[in-house]
């Protein structure tokens, strides 16, 4: 007689994770800034809630908030943090929120100290 594997039990799903990124750009960027965000939160492991011009300072510069939900600890928003702090253009990024995966402060420290010190409201 053969005996048949009992069914595997499928690993508990993390709780969803909310966050907010601010973008501070120039205004000719905006629109490379926005669409790298989409392509960002485009992927299976989380998904872009809202995308929206929060200020904008004398037409020069234009503050981006970026409302995101992550199913968990994702790389999209480490790799999205990272390819905003090499863009030029971009000023500063901050966000709060979401699961943050454990290589995170290596891209903080990439950022710089201008970015720390950016004006981000």
């Amino acid at each position: 007689m053969k005996l048949l594997p009992r069914r595997l039990r499928p690993a508990p799903r993390p709780a969803p994770v909310t966050g907010t990124l601010h973008a501070l750009c120039d205004r000719r960027i905006e629109g490379k800034v926005r669409a790298l965000c989409v392509l960002a939160f485009a992927s299976a492991d989380g998904r872009l809630d809202g995308l929206r011009v929060v200020a904008a300072d004398n037409g020069a510069t234009v503050l981006l908030r970026v409302d995101f939900t992550l199913d968990g600890p994702s790389p999209s928003l480490e790799r999205l943090v990272d390819r905003l702090s090499g863009e030029r253009g971009v000023r500063g990024v901050r966000w709060n929120g979401g699961a943050l995966p454990a290589t995170m402060p290596s891209v903080c420290a990439r950022l710089g100290a201008e970015r720390d010190e950016a004006r981000l409201p």
